[in-house]
């Protein structure tokens, strides 16, 4: 049996590279990393929306990689994390697939400081405003919805 390997395609990888390196240049201290500072961010924020959705979703996947790893240090995440909850703060042309696994990604997020809750109900607003809410995105409503009110 073959294990798929999940490769993050470009441009976003070399983004999530070009974060990583800043956030190791602040000495491993997570709070150090500051958007308003960074290079990365800077070149995202200026990429067209389809690019900036393109890196959502990528790192979205890119942090559950590494969550799975048990080696991995939460301060590895951090400029990841802060990055994509930044770009989330803009409305992008998600589709109904995009926001279910945005969704499933911040239901399976370990403590609620870092689901993104602010932006995933952004999201879900954004989608809404042109789209009927469908029993997928109920479900996962309901699903975050218990993950916040349950201790973590």
């Amino acid at each position: 049996m073959f294990l798929r390997r999940w490769r993050i395609p470009q441009p976003y990888r070399a983004w999530i590279d070009d974060l990583v390196a800043e956030q190791q240049g602040q000495g491993y201290r997570w709070y150090a990393f500051d958007n308003k500072d960074s290079s990365a961010t800077r070149r995202i924020l200026e990429a067209s929306k389809e690019e900036q959705r393109g890196f959502v979703l990528a790192a979205a996947e890119w942090l559950d990689l590494r969550h799975r790893k048990q080696s991995a240090a939460f301060y590895e995440t951090w400029a990841i994390r802060q990055t994509m909850q930044t770009v989330l703060r803009r409305r992008l042309p998600f589709d109904h697939d995009d926001v279910c696994r945005l969704l499933d990604w911040s239901i399976r997020q370990p403590y609620t400081f870092v689901r993104g809750t602010p932006q995933m109900i952004k999201v879900l607003q954004d989608h809404l405003k042109d789209h009927e809410l469908t029993p997928d995105l109920r479900k996962r409503v309901s699903k975050l919805t218990t993950a916040l009110v349950s201790p973590g």
